[in-house]
């Protein structure tokens, strides 16, 4: 069954404006990312058994991307190296989801998130993407960010669609902060974490996981082991 996201109420709106204390994060702040490209179409395309990847920086910055990154969505490696990864933020996703993700990449913890990808002639795809991240454990710091790509099933599309136009429409309205504590107390009240939640609708797609697993070990091996063995 599809989850029933509503706007909350006056009174829970006051139990969930309380102040939150945000961990600092390096990437870009939310609120000046807007891809509003008059370009872009209503055109879907599929990733189909590709598994996309890209590594960034610490702050996001992109570094590399294979092959199948760039027949996928347009942008060839010299293009996008150096541009910030939020150049494939889709406008209609929730910016809810990237604060979420945030919050768990500051604590150093990876993330799985269901996004709507803009590619470079404007088309969109749909993805389940892992962000690993990646440690230098000789300066206990953060050096960088695995992102992996995989499609997207119908039935994950189809239950997570109608929450994420709803999270979109509630920004407008109410801004960030208040729609980020509304959709955590939602959850909440399912007893689930957003990582739970997605984990939970795309449980289907464990083969499609343990092919993308291989295709990490085999593609690009030679441009990629130092980003594996630092």
């Amino acid at each position: 069954m599809t989850a029933q996201l509503k706007y909350p109420t006056p009174h829970t709106t006051a139990l969930l404006t309380r102040k939150e204390t945000h961990p600092s994060f390096p990437f870009k702040e939310l609120e000046n990312i807007h891809n509003t490209s008059s370009s872009i179409t209503d055109n879907r395309i599929q990733i189909g058994a590709k598994c996309l990847l890209l590594k960034t920086d610490h702050e996001g910055y992109i570094e590399y991307c294979n092959k199948a990154f760039e027949n996928v969505t347009g942008y060839t490696e010299p293009k996008i190296i150096k541009n910030h990864f939020s150049l494939l933020w889709h406008p209609q996703m929730p910016k809810t989801i990237y604060r979420l993700m945030q919050e768990h990449l500051a604590k150093r913890k990876n993330f799985l998130m269901v996004q709507k990808n803009l590619t470079a002639n404007g088309n969109y795809y749909w993805s389940i993407t892992e962000i690993h991240t990646k440690i230098n454990y000789a300066s206990n710091s953060v050096s960088g960010y695995f992102f992996y790509q995989n499609e997207a099933p119908g039935w994950t599309l189809h239950e997570i669609e109608p929450i994420y136009r709803t999270l979109s429409d509630m920004e407008k309205e109410r801004g960030l902060n208040e729609t980020v504590a509304y959709f955590k107390q939602f959850l909440h009240t399912r007893q689930h974490t957003y990582l739970s939640y997605i984990e939970r609708i795309t449980t289907g797609i464990s083969f499609s996981k343990r092919i993308a697993n291989l295709q990490r070990k085999i593609f690009d091996t030679t441009r990629t082991k130092n980003f594996f063995t630092e």
